[in-house]
Parts: C-alpha cells; sequence; structure tokens
C-alpha cells in the first residue's frame, strides 16, 4: 500500500513545493542538533547498545524534514527514509511527521510559528508604518497541505489597502526590509506573501540586523524570551504544527525533547 493512499492525498506533495515568490531566502534560526530528552536516552540505549539488532525502519514525511532530529534518531539504531509518494508504507515500523492523520498518534509537542518585529530598525520604528505591516501578514497557502494546524492569526488587510496606506504615509513604491525565518513549514512563505504588498524582504545577512523574523518554538519559555526582547506586541503568533506518528507493531516508545518519537524493539 502506498503512502498516499495510507495516510494523505495533498500532505507529501510538499516536496514539490515551488521557491518562495520573492527575492527572500530561507535563514535557519539554529543549525543546531536537537538533543534527546532523559527519557529518550534510554530508548536510544535499548536500540543502540546492541549491534546484532536489527534497526528500526523509520519514515519521515517531507514536511518534517528539516526539523525532525535525523542523526538523533541515527544513533538510537534508527534507518531513516523521507517518504515520498512511492513509498509503502507496509515497509515502514514507524512513521512521522506535521500533521494529524487518521490511524496516527499525536505527541504532546505542538510548535508554533510566529513572527517578530524590531521596532528599533526604520521603518519599523514609525508606529503608522508598523501597523501598516502588520496588516499585510498572510497565512501561508501550504498550511492547508497540513492537516491539523491551528492557524491562529487572521489577516485585517488586502494587498491593495496595504500598498495604499504606504503610498500615503510617502512610500508610492512600498519598502523594503530585512528578514529571517526559520525552516518550519510554511515560515519562508511569510515574509515572501508580503510582496504583493509592496513589502520586499530581503534575507538578513550575517551582519544586517532583520526587521522580522519567523520563529517557530516549542517551550513557553522561549515565547517569553522573545516578548522580553521585543515587547509581547511585536511577537505575533501565527501558527501552531501538529506532530504526530505511527507504529506499524509494537515497540517501546519514549520522545525527544521537542516532540519526535523514537522507537526500540525492546529485549530481543
Amino acid at each position: 500500500m502506498g503512502i498516499r493512499a495510507f495516510i494523505f492525498s495533498a500532505a507529501v506533495m510538499l516536496a514539490a513545493c515551488g521557491p518562495p515568490p520573492t527575492p527572500f531566502a530561507i535563514t535557519p534560526i539554529s543549525s543546531q542538533e536537537p538533543t534527546l530528552a532523559p527519557e529518550a536516552a534510554t530508548a536510544a540505549q535499548l536500540g543502540g547498545a546492541l549491534p546484532t539488532r536489527e534497526p528500526v525502519r523509520y519514515g519521515v514525511l517531507p514536511n518534517a524534514e528539516n526539523h525532525a532530529p535525523l542523526e538523533a534518531l541515527r544513533s538510537a539504531n534508527m534507518q531513516i527514509t523521507i517518504l515520498d509518494e512511492t513509498s509503502d508504507a507496509t515497509q515502514f515500523d514507524v512513521m512521522t511527521g506535521f500533521g494529524v492523520y487518521d490511524g496516527w498518534q499525536r505527541t504532546d509537542a505542538a510548535p508554533t510559528v510566529s513572527l517578530v518585529f524590531n521596532t528599533e530598525l526604520a521603518p519599523l520604528d514609525n508606529p503608522d508604518v508598523l501597523a501598516v505591516v502588520r496588516n499585510a501578514i498572510q497565512i501561508p497557502p501550504i498550511l492547508a497541505d497540513i492537516p491539523g494546524t491551528e492557524v491562529r492569526f487572521a489577516p485585517s488587510s488586502d494587498a491593495q489597502a496595504v500598498k495604499t496606506a504606504l503610498a500615503n504615509l510617502g512610500y508610492p513604491t512600498g519598502i523594503t526590509i530585512y528578514g529571517k525565518a526559520d525552516s518550519y513549514p510554511g515560515a519562508r512563505e511569510v515574509p515572501g506573501g508580503m510582496a504583493a504588498a509592496n513589502i520586499t524582504v530581503l534575507a538578513a545577512q550575517r551582519a544586517t540586523a532583520p526587521h522580522i523574523q519567523v520563529i517557530g518554538w516549542d517551550d513557553m519559555a522561549q515565547r517569553e524570551t522573545l516578548v522580553s526582547a521585543f515587547g509581547a506586541e511585536n511577537v505575533i503568533d501565527l501558527y501552531t504544527l501538529p506532530i504526530s506518528y505511527y507504529l506499524n507493531g509494537d515497540f517501546l516508545t519514549a520522545f525527544t525533547d521537542n516532540g519526535w518519537v523514537i522507537v526500540s524493539r525492546g529485549e530481543s
């Protein structure tokens, strides 16, 4: 049975998504590999300490390729495959990814993607310009391909209204600002979606302070850090992504500290 028929139709097609509509290029906020939680380390030891044990066949949906801790999973005796529409679901012991699917179990983790404004940088230091830019935020259509996504922000204006408002503030051809985006599904499309409103977001290089950042977080303490740095009114929660997994058999399970399942065959 193919993956498409087994769990979803459109979700796995994320692998074929086209490029973003603006010059904005993704700049991951962090390249650090997620670490295993203490309880997950036990499962890793069970799975990895016995070299003769058959590896667990672990399938990852393409929407989670940049977020499932692949190296940590491999070290825990997982044989990782990025799934596509030709994959045979019966050939995997466990499958996981963003979204809610029939027969799958949700983990407790659900990262939220937020848009953060730096109002110390012009022109966002002008409250009127900031208000207009806020109105340019759009929820990426790609999220419709991830069932169970919780949209937490409702756009309040259309592109033409934003263009007119910017022109009235002295920006008849729009503005150019700099930004960074995490690699969560849809994050890169948020700044790209502002182009229709004459707001061009260029990728901030190392020496360039970003006007906006699209950041994913899975711990409230991380959000509080953003609020402390930029102000509560400048941290806008856009959407929350569920994480689910499917087990094809009986396994011992534990979870990484950011919610990804790690499994072991247990005692042989």
